[in-house]
């Protein structure tokens, strides 16, 4: 295939797969944060405990309302639970010592001074384990009120991190900008103040979140951060802080039935769940980041205490941290997330001008810094036209190379034995199966041949597989039997492949046909087993997606309409069983700005708004692919044929969590759920 050919495949309808990924979960949602306002909290927090872990080191802070103290405001320090998601909190202060006060529930809590908002925590408190992650809490008191004024709405949070990272010389500021980090990277965890929680088998994913709400509001002295801490992020500081004044207005109130604090909580209840104070309602913003955006806009104060702030109504709250990928061409496609969080990308930088750069590969850590060098992995020249990426759980990188080859690399980008392996026609989609081999779609299948089936030993091909009719084959996704599902743009038809013996499941011909498939491109399969394609839809049209049975019979005859105008080529579904799809929209071809991403349930419900979620820094977006902390990350190609680089952006805490890489779920049998 040309240079030319492959750019009008690209920007026309004929977009790029992904493996298999998810998308977000709404964790929780019958949770109310209100307990904790007052000292008879109804809130069960579990009963602390202590140990050598880290007794003796003492912390100080401060918590501030606006630009306001918060005097008599009752400190509680916990852990987070490690039994199950949004599962019961720790407290961890040494309810014996004379420092520490008890409230109605058990809690032991300090209290903030009656001037400046300071508090201390001397050597009253302990963890279990060094590895037990810990939030702070402030609760109640006088936002510089009369005196004994009591605003029992307040409830404003910090995430601190691992616990052996807590040291003598560590500060904490508390307010509102350090709360909506918190609550937005920890809502997949949480249903409130009181159960912030993750499996056991999932440590990692928590942990996380927890880096990731620090690395965009310093928890030292509560300023959101402009830069991430790796110096390629860009952080949503406006937005966060748009947020942090909205919530300064009930904080800084008199009470919870201010006329402040009724909008606020008027304005983000979801069903049965209405907010009693403000980190429940930071929370419900985090979950519902559509709902009623330009009646919380309204609800700033008219002297804003955070700034930078926004000039004007979001599309949403989402917030969105735009990742660079170095000072070279990059036009990021495909991603995929491995079992440590780090996010690896596609790099055609040869579309990128100059036109004579390297293509290669992208290495993210799980906050977003560049760990693949200046120029990527290149595999000693062997990167030509990426297309597909997978991982497989020994830490190998697979990536289908339009320039018909098949690359595994290392982890630190070193070519694997056996491979590059060269053949097929234009590979395209890449999915690696439960005993580490590799099936790829060949796109431009003059070969005559589908699919093939790589081992991993790379220097044979073990299986190729043709069906009559079955035509430009991109995606392809394993389902929890084995079985092999490919996409056929050319032939809007589902190939599936019996995983044991190759054999076609789907039938003579074109394979499964119906359910709306038009131009059908990226593949998912959820926890039903069920398949989930994007119908790539050029021009003003609106993309779609179907959905078909693991038998293969299409779940509606018509496709679910999508609001994405333009090229959607990718999909992933999240922990909770929804589908998430960004849209590259008329940008794709040359104007427009109505890159988006859409959210929507299994039975078809569009869980966003006309406008999708339209986070700033989406370009031309393209993979997809979602974490073990329920984060959202997008390649933005910003296009093809400019000098405009594309980027990552990760749109943080909005899905389910899932298990990653997809072939360790598959091993675990946990496609479409939380690990």
């Amino acid at each position: 295939m040309t240079h030319a050919a492959r750019h009008v495949r690209r920007e026309n309808p004929n977009p790029k797969p992904i493996a298999r990924l998810r998308r977000p979960v709404l964790v929780g949602l019958f949770g109310s944060l209100a307990a904790l306002a007052l000292a008879g909290c109804s809130a069960n927090f579990g009963s602390s405990t202590s140990s050598v872990a880290a007794s003796g080191v003492a912390l100080k802070g401060n918590v501030h309302g606006g630009q306001q103290p918060v005097t008599h405001a009752r400190i509680y320090l916990f852990a987070a639970g490690t039994t199950g998601y949004a599962s019961a909190s720790a407290s961890l202060l040494n309810k014996a010592l004379p420092a520490v006060s008890t409230d109605l529930n058990g809690n032991g809590y300090v209290l903030t001074d009656s001037t400046t908002g300071d508090f201390t925590i001397t050597g009253d408190w302990g963890c279990v384990h060094s590895t037990d992650q810990l939030y702070i809490l402030a609760v109640g008191g006088n936002p510089g009120r009369d005196p004994g004024t009591e605003n029992g709405a307040i409830s404003l949070m910090g995430a601190l991190g691992t616990c052996s990272g807590i040291g003598p010389s560590t500060y904490i500021v508390i307010n509102e900008a350090t709360t909506i980090a918190a609550a937005t990277a920890l809502q997949p965890f949480m249903s409130d103040a009181a159960h912030i929680g993750s499996s056991s088998t999932n440590a990692a994913g928590l942990a996380n979140a927890i880096t990731t709400a620090a690395n965009m509001v310093n928890p030292s002295d509560g300023i959101t951060r402009s830069v991430t801490p790796g110096g390629n992020g860009a952080i949503p500081a406006a937005t966060i802080n748009t947020l942090g004044n909205i919530l300064s207005a009930c904080v800084n109130s008199a009470s919870g039935s201010s006329t402040q604090c009724a909008g606020l909580f008027s304005n983000t209840t979801i069903g049965s769940s209405v907010p009693a104070d403000t980190l429940a309602a930071a929370r419900n913003i985090a979950l519902a980041p559509t709902q009623n955006v330009s009646a919380l806009f309204a609800l700033s104060p008219p002297t804003p205490p955070f700034q930078p702030t926004l000039a004007s109504a979001p599309n949403d709250w989402t917030l969105g941290i735009n990742y660079s990928l170095g000072s070279g061409p990059a036009e990021p496609g495909y991603l995929a997330i491995d079992g440590r969080g780090n996010v690896w990308v596609t790099n055609r930088a040869s579309e990128k001008s100059p036109y004579n750069a390297d293509d290669s590969i992208v290495k993210l850590g799980p906050f977003g810094d560049i760990l693949s060098g200046a120029n990527g992995f290149t595999d000693g020249g062997f990167v030509q036209v990426p297309e597909g990426i997978a991982l497989d759980d020994a830490g190998n990188v697979w990536v289908a190379s339009g320039s018909s080859n098949v690359l595994r690399m290392t982890t630190n980008g070193a070519n694997t034995s056996g491979f590059p392996y060269f053949g097929g026609n234009y590979p395209q989609g890449i999915a690696v199966d439960k005993f580490g081999n590799a099936w790829v779609s060949n796109f431009g299948n003059g070969s005559g041949t589908d699919a093939m089936y790589i081992g991993k030993d790379g220097f044979t091909l073990k299986a190729s597989v043709t069906s009559p009719g079955f035509q430009s084959p991109q995606g392809v996704a394993l389902d929890s039997n084995g079985d092999i599902w490919v996409a056929g743009q050319g032939s809007n038809s589902l190939l599936k492949i019996k995983g044991t013996d190759f054999s076609i499941l789907s039938g003579s011909g074109s394979g499964f046909s119906g359910g709306g498939l038009s131009l059908p491109s990226g593949l998912a399969i959820d926890a039903a087993n069920q398949a989930w394609a994007v119908n790539t839809y050029g021009g003003s049209g609106n993309a779609s997606l179907s959905l078909f049975g693991n038998t293969g019979v299409a779940v509606t005859s018509s496709a679910y309409p999508t609001v994405a105008r333009g090229y959607q080529n990718l999909i992933a579904i999240d922990g909770a069983g929804t589908a998430w799809s960004p849209s590259c929209g008329p940008k794709c071809v040359g104007s427009g700005s109505s890159d988006t991403v859409v959210h929507v349930a299994a039975d078809g419900t569009l869980l966003n708004t006309a406008n999708g979620f339209r986070t700033p820094g989406l370009d031309a977006p393209q993979g997809v692919g979602i974490d073990t902390s329920g984060n959202l990350w997008i390649a933005n190609s910003a296009g093809q044929y400019n000098d405009t680089n594309g980027t990552v952006t990760e749109i943080v805490g909005v899905a389910a969590p899932v298990k990653t890489p997809i072939q360790a779920a598959l091993k675990l049998n946990l496609i479409g759920q939380r690990p």
